[in-house]
């Protein structure tokens, strides 16, 4: 979905993946909590109107005093460690898988990499990559983009970038726009239907890719881009699986 408002129509305007972002004062805050610890354990009511989404999480925000947030949050695989807080039921993620084992990939295909085993002190590979652009010049804020979709999050998101910055397309067409996607190990290049077969034919005969077609790519973007007239525009990834819009805006 892509939208167009101005800052000062809102207090803060946002675009959320897969999960709802809710901005509240620290007193209220507390008191919800308090009422989630006394929930704990009881049988809740399904509603149907809830997102059935799961996984990675991204949420942009430009609020109407400039300020910008790109804030990328995740449990890594479906229901994460399987394993629950057991107080407040909160499903622990299990990052742990973000390092690598010797002899075995990882759950998103990265073949294991001395650099990135476990050891004392070091934090596990990621691919999440939030991102605010700011341009110092004129003292405001560009872009603030960022994905969900473990390792296609980097390809996605820097491809959406090089379009608006660099080729000059609105953030509608940037994330719109077919990807392709190749991350080295396994050594094959995934494009989405739409890319040109003259680009396919390039990549297979002069520079010897191994092409896989698919319908869409895993990834999901959620970007905003302000313009110098004022206007924010916005545009959330098609490619989610639930529906054609935001959870929230």
């Amino acid at each position: 979905m892509a939208v167009s408002i101005l800052p000062e129509e809102c207090s803060i305007f946002g675009l959320l993946g897969a999960a709802t972002l809710v901005l509240m004062h620290i007193d209220r805050g507390r008191l919800i909590a308090g009422v989630l610890a006394a929930a704990v354990g009881k049988r809740s009511i399904h509603i149907k109107s809830n997102v059935p989404d799961h996984g990675t999480s991204h949420v942009t925000v430009i609020d109407h005093d400039g300020n910008a947030v790109s804030c990328t949050s995740t449990i890594n695989q479906i229901f994460g460690s399987m394993r629950a807080s057991q107080t407040l039921g909160i499903i622990w993620n299990d990052e742990m898988d973000d390092f690598s084992t010797p002899g075995a990939s990882n759950a998103f295909g990265f073949a294991p990499s001395p650099s990135n085993f476990i050891a004392p002190g070091k934090r596990p590979m990621s691919s999440m990559s939030p991102m605010v652009i700011y341009n110092k010049n004129e003292n405001n804020i560009v872009m603030v983009v960022g994905a969900s979709g473990g390792s296609f999050i980097i390809s996605a998101t820097a491809q959406t970038v090089i379009r608006t910055m660099l080729f000059n397309q609105t953030v509608k067409e940037a994330v719109d726009a077919p990807r392709l996607h190749n991350q080295f190990l396994p050594h094959v290049t995934q494009y989405e239907k739409p890319v040109p077969e003259e680009i396919v034919t390039l990549l297979t005969n002069v520079y010897k890719q191994n092409m896989t077609m698919v319908e869409k790519q895993k990834s999901v973007v959620q970007a905003l881009e302000q313009h110098p007239d004022g206007f924010i525009h916005g545009n959330s990834d098609f490619r989610r699986q639930t529906a054609t819009y935001p959870a929230g805006y």
